[in-house]
């Protein structure tokens, strides 16, 4: 730094640095002292190797979204789902000017920004004042905050007008989408169920997710997040197997969100339960009505299919047994009393009891295969002595009465009863949230958008896909984790509503190791 003359009234100064290679900005304190007090002047010198800095204007934003409810237009009151985008200026000390922003596309994002507390709305008319005051790095940024409604692509321009004419623009492209993944067993695929509630040592599991909105599969990045598992994907699909004994979570990441679909998966090791199967006799000239070896067999692998979910087999522990005739079993199979709570139930009758008390080990679940339930228009029912299969039961039957047989109760979005109304559960035809399971984070999810059902599904609809619906046909095979909310057996009001055991974590405590080997 060199001065012309530093004592005479006023001076050249000139700064000349070592080969400057980048635009800088240097603040340098000027002293200029008299008798008795001093002059400071702060003075700025910009150099580099042209005459002006060079001016940049750019804008920030992440390439993917998840998908954003709005509330009466306002930004979502969820504020993680909220994106910021980032208006960046580089240039000389002093340089200012205003910049706009406009959208096209068709998701219709909410922008809006906050200054001291307040939330304001950002439209095409709204400007942003811009300028470098920073005496080091040279730069300045504004930020708006991003929520999107619909799924879609989208494109954010800006433009930034300097104070001294001329403008600058750039653009930044996202996408908003909605990640989906389903629970346990709504889906099949290759004769085994996609998304199970937990893991089973030894055997593999399939995990799948997807997405509504511009998103491809080969996006998708999955990640073991804890626990210790192998993993293999392919797109939409992981395939997981277990190596320790502790729950493990797996991710499917659909690029840079923040909050990313999530399975937690506990981890159990597979068990038998023996099964033993007594057949009753058709009378002379209905044979066809018989139950063969291949029928029993059928039910059992349906079953297990299911129960492959949490870790179950059941198995014959020997062949089928013959147990008296139909004449034997048209016998009154129960009557009608009143318990201690004057509600009438059905109790089994002295002659059925001797009937079925053919084989009294407690090593094994007892089924027994017949034509019908006389004064009964059930399909089966599992009692104290067994579970009792008729020949109008189906092939998803057997496995619904197992699941009694491993402590699970009947659940019911609504009861028809004779001589009575349909009773409904309350909000049965509104969508699905996390209040619906008992424990919302590794059934449904805490978010809407991102459990295990689809968003749209209805609290009807999901109920009638549990292995435990206890009303009406179907493919109903899913073992959630927990229990879900669901009418009483006999409820009369949409209010009588409980809990049922319909999960797998009940299974686990409940006291089904007498049949295990």
């Amino acid at each position: 730094m060199q001065f012309s003359n530093p004592h005479l009234l006023s001076t050249t100064v000139t700064y000349d640095p070592d080969d400057p290679e980048d635009w800088a900005t240097n603040g340098i304190d000027l002293v200029t002292q008299f008798i008795g007090y001093t002059l400071t002047n702060h003075v700025h010198f910009t150099v580099g190797i042209t005459n002006e800095p060079p001016l940049a204007f750019s804008l920030g934003c992440q390439r993917v979204f998840f998908l954003n409810d709005t509330e009466l237009g306002s930004p979502s009151n969820r504020p993680e789902r909220i994106r910021p985008v980032t208006l960046n200026l580089t240039g000389p000390l002093g340089t200012n000017g205003t910049a706009r922003l406009s959208v096209q596309g068709g998701v219709d994002p909410v922008m809006f920004h906050v200054v001291n507390g307040v939330t304001n709305r950002v439209t095409a008319e709204t400007e942003f004042p811009l300028a470098v005051t920073n005496d080091f790095e040279h730069t300045a940024s504004y930020t708006v905050y991003v929520s999107c409604p619909n799924l879609g692509t989208c494109t954010i321009t800006a433009t930034f007008t300097p104070s001294g004419g001329g403008t600058l623009t750039d653009s930044a492209t996202f996408r908003c989408i909605e990640p989906l993944r389903k629970l346990v067993t709504t889906e099949k695929m290759n004769g085994r169920y996609v998304n199970p509630s937990r893991l089973v040592m030894g055997t593999n599991a399939v995990l799948k997710v997807g997405a509504n909105g511009p998103f491809s599969s080969s996006e998708v990045e999955w990640y073991v997040v804890s626990g210790s598992a192998q993993l293999a994907s392919d797109g939409w699909y992981a395939t997981v197997t277990p190596t320790g004994t502790d729950t493990v979570i797996v991710e499917a990441r659909f690029n840079d969100d923040e909050i990313q679909p999530r399975f937690v998966l506990p981890v159990v090791q597979p068990r038998t339960i023996p099964v033993r199967a007594f057949v009753v006799e058709p009378l002379l000239g209905q044979e066809n009505n018989a139950w063969k070896y291949n029928d029993i067999i059928t039910r059992l692998d349906t079953a297990n299919e299911i129960f492959t979910q949490v870790g179950i087999r059941f198995e014959l522990a020997a062949e089928p047994e013959s147990v008296g005739t139909t004449n034997d079993w048209n016998l009154l199979r129960a009557i009608q009393v009143t318990n201690a709570n004057g509600r009438v139930i059905w109790q089994d009758t002295a002659q059925f009891t001797n009937l079925v008390a053919n084989y009294t080990a407690r090593d094994c679940v007892k089924v027994y295969f017949l034509g019908t339930l006389q004064g009964e228009d059930v399909a089966a029912r599992t009692t104290p002595s067994g579970v009792l299969m008729t020949r109008f039961a189906t092939d998803i039957t057997l496995a619904h009465e197992l699941g009694h047989v491993m402590g699970l109760d009947d659940c019911y979005w609504y009861r028809r009863r004779k001589k009575r109304p349909t009773v409904y559960l309350d909000t049965a035809d509104d969508t699905v949230d996390s209040v619906f399971f008992f424990f919302s984070e590794r059934d449904l999810g805490l978010e809407s958008g991102r459990g295990f059902y689809e968003k749209t599904d209805t609290r009807k609809v999901i109920m009638s896909k549990m292995l435990m619906y206890g009303v009406g046909k179907g493919a109903k095979s899913d073992i959630p984790n927990r229990e879900l909310i669901s009418l009483r057996r006999n409820a009369t009001t949409p209010q009588q509503t409980f809990y049922p055991h319909v999960g797998a974590d009940h299974i686990n405590q409940h006291n089904s190791e007498v049949y295990s080997k």
